[in-house]
């Protein structure tokens, strides 16, 4: 080999490595200079952890996914280039046919991947066809085209010599398409990974036959990223920014060379129960100070009055109780933004303009988790009847969706106040995200199984199948299993849809009492509908979920928030109009129909005004239900037996709301 041919190939391998580095350390810096939080951007060396701490599970659900690529992609091969000879047969047959490849290729997956997870009973297979249909268009393409693009001249001397069909096909046809037919083959195998893990995305598939969607899904609504080497808190700031103040210790740290808040082995945040709460106690006893409210430990807690739990009060001053395994701050406002506020409140102050009566309104924004609906109708409500500016709150309600992850938009400072749930909250604290439960919207988790009207009682359902969604997985799944000897074998893949409940006689699925069952009755079934919270599933549900910054810097706005809130769900249910025409102006295809389905739901069965709400209030919770929730969370492994489950709520704010049903 010559050196010119030994450089290129050196070359060929050094420069795409070379460019790979330097993304990589221009990202790594970036975390470090910005100081950003793991959970919003990961450094290179967080996510290398996470792939070896994980690699397991993760290989587990690579083979999967590959599984399913590789399938697809030797069915697309196979299947595109025996349509490409069809097409070049006949200009005709191309002519006919090809616009139907091309409409293929451009419908949405997302759009007919429900429709073959019904054909196809088989869910692996219903996989591979929702990734063969994404892969197959550029074998067709560009093998087509290879096959029509013959050199004129030696197809005319071809057929002087009376050369058959077969022989132009093999001889001088093969011959030319095959730069094209490699061509399509390189588009085609990227396509199917993308294909299966869409396909994966759309189906919902987990247990035994999770593929990489799954973790990917799991993983966002828990903003799961370890963080498991030994670092002390200061080694995530620069070294210019290196201080006791800043680190949030009494402890020397890089300051004076000497390391501390190790963590051992791997984990997640590491739980340790009360361990964790002396660690954060000083020597006297009382709490550590933590950085101003802007840097706070996202491990601190506000929560019930007593020793080692500051309560709101303390808030404002920055006390709470850390744990030195976790990220200790937040990046600092620049100085000329705290300069300019400094200004602006000196001349407010100097001119009388900063007297209560003329502030304006405090701006919140609230995400929910879903569309506009019913279930949401008291925050409408709230808005509709001008409630929120009574109380001296400009809010601007925004919709969830399917695709939005309220609890990453939360921790990112997107949005103020997020429409959380219990167990993903206990997960995203466990993980060392900074967020705190305020309030819970639903006494009772909506939550249903409905089957057909021949299922007398849930026990009946064992060995049917039964529709889940992924996200239920590491919810009322576990629930089911241990209580009633349910299997992952009886899984299907739950894509948001009652069709495939209404084709199979025998199945069960998921769904909302407020919204799933409004639609099985229209396709013609009275189904049985089994509510998980009156069988003893202790979640709440649709709870208001903040960030400890925001909590510690606008208390007083978020405490008028869950008045507010509190007062518009009490007005909605008694007279919804206002609340519903914000409803419809934000999601237009909701029907009136289904909106008074909703409302009556939730009324019949007391999911906004029963249990802990009707002595306490709306929005109310206890601590004793939070206890049931984590029994249940420790008993279905979600969570380790250790875990303090006062860090992922506060009842100090709601506790003074009482406004009674």
């Amino acid at each position: 080999m010559s050196a010119a041919r030994r450089s290129g190939r050196i070359l060929r391998v050094a420069a795409p490595l070379g460019v790979a580095l330097l993304v990589l350390a221009a990202w790594h810096a970036l975390v470090v200079v910005y100081d950003l939080p793991r959970y919003i951007v990961p450094s290179p060396l967080v996510v290398a952890q996470t792939l070896a701490a994980d690699w397991e599970l993760l290989a587990r659900s690579l083979l999967v996914t590959m599984k399913i690529t590789l399938a697809a992609f030797a069915l697309a091969v196979i299947a595109g280039t025996l349509v490409a000879f069809l097409f070049a047969q006949s200009r005709w047959i191309e002519m006919s046919l090809f616009p139907y490849a091309v409409i293929l290729q451009v419908t949405p997956i997302v759009a007919v991947a429900p429709l073959i997870i019904i054909w196809v009973r088989d869910t692996q297979l219903a996989l591979v066809l929702c990734a063969l249909i994404v892969a197959v268009f550029p074998v067709i393409s560009n093998t087509a085209l290879g096959l029509r693009s013959v050199d004129p001249g030696l197809l005319s001397l071809m057929r002087m010599y009376k050369a058959s069909r077969w022989q132009v096909l093999w001889r001088l046809r093969v011959p030319s398409a095959a730069p094209y037919f490699f061509a399509g083959l390189r588009i085609s195998s990227g396509l199917a990974l993308i294909g299966a893990v869409v396909a994966e995305f759309v189906a919902g598939t987990g247990a035994a036959g999770a593929g990489l969607a799954y973790q990917i899904l799991q993983a966002g609504l828990q903003l799961n990223v370890r963080a498991s080497l030994p670092r002390s808190p200061c080694s995530r700031s620069p070294a210019w920014r290196c201080s006791r103040r800043w680190c949030g210790s009494r402890t020397p740290c890089c300051a004076t060379g000497t390391r501390h808040g190790q963590r051992a082995g791997r984990g997640v945040a590491r739980v340790r129960g009360e361990g964790a709460r002396s660690e954060a106690m000083n020597v006297s006893g009382e709490p550590r100070r933590m950085p101003s409210p802007r840097n706070l430990s996202p491990n601190g807690v506000i929560g019930e009055r007593g020793p080692g739990n500051p309560s709101i009060a303390h808030a404002a001053d920055s006390r709470f109780r850390g744990n030195d395994d976790l990220p200790q701050s937040f990046p600092r406002p620049r100085r000329a933004a705290r300069l300019a506020r400094a200004l602006i409140a000196a001349m407010l102050a100097m001119t009388g303009a900063g007297s209560a009566a003329a502030q304006p309104p405090d701006k919140l924004v609230f995400t929910t988790n879903w569309y506009a609906q019913a279930e949401h109708g008291g925050f409408y409500q709230a808005l509709a009847r001008g409630i929120y500016r009574a109380h001296g709150l400009d809010v601007e309600i925004r919709m969830g969706g399917p695709q939005v992850n309220g609890l990453q938009l939360l921790v990112a400072g997107a949005t103020d106040l997020f429409m959380g749930y219990d167990i993903q909250t206990v997960q995203a604290v466990r993980q060392g995200l900074p967020v705190v439960t305020l309030a819970a919207t639903f006494q009772k988790d909506p939550a249903v199984i409905i089957a057909h009207p021949d299922v007398r009682t849930l026990a009946d359902l064992k060995g049917r199948p039964i529709y889940i969604s992924p996200a239920s997985h590491t919810t009322f799944w576990p629930w089911l299993k241990a209580r009633y000897g349910f299997t992952d074998a009886q899984l299907r893949p739950y894509s948001f849809s009652v069709q495939p409940f209404l084709a199979d006689r025998h199945a069960a699925q998921q769904g909302y009492v407020t919204s799933e069952p409004y639609s099985v009755e229209k396709g013609g079934v009275k189904p049985a509908l089994f509510l998980l919270a009156d069988l003893g599933y202790p979640p709440y549900a649709q709870t208001i979920v903040a960030t400890r910054s925001t909590l510690a810097a606008r208390s007083d706005a978020v405490r008028r928030f869950i008045r507010a809130s509190a007062e518009g769900w009490k007005s909605y249910l008694a007279e919804p109009a206002p609340g519903n025409a914000l409803v419809k102006r934000d999601n237009p295809q909701m029907e009136d129909a289904l909106i008074a389905f909703g409302i009556a739901k939730m009324k019949a069965y007391g999911i906004v005004t029963g249990g802990d709400a009707a002595r306490l209030g709306i929005l109310a919770m206890t601590d004793e239900r939070w206890r049931r929730t984590f029994e249940f969370m420790r008993d279905a492994v979600l969570v380790e037996p250790g875990f303090d489950v006062r860090r992922a709520y506060t009842l100090e704010l709601v506790a003074g709301v009482r406004v009674l049903p």
